[in-house]
């Protein structure tokens, strides 16, 4: 009873890291076409944000100080 209940509730888990592994494996190889998609995405969720709040810091240093 309780073996069915724990397979349900980790049946989310368990797919999420069937997808990280596969794309592990992707990564590893290099070839995919998937691979560039993948650094797309770390470009725009990751260095876009930080470049516009430095932007902005920037702007609104020399707006203060300037």
């Amino acid at each position: 009873m309780y073996g069915a209940a724990f397979a349900w509730l980790l049946r989310p888990i368990r797919e999420v890291e069937r997808e990280a592994e596969h794309l592990r494996e992707i990564e590893s190889k290099g070839d995919s076409g998937e691979t560039p998609f993948i650094v797309m995405l770390g470009l725009i969720f990751f260095l876009l944000p930080i470049g516009v709040v430095m932007g902005l810091l920037a702007f609104g240093a020399a707006w203060l100080f300037g």
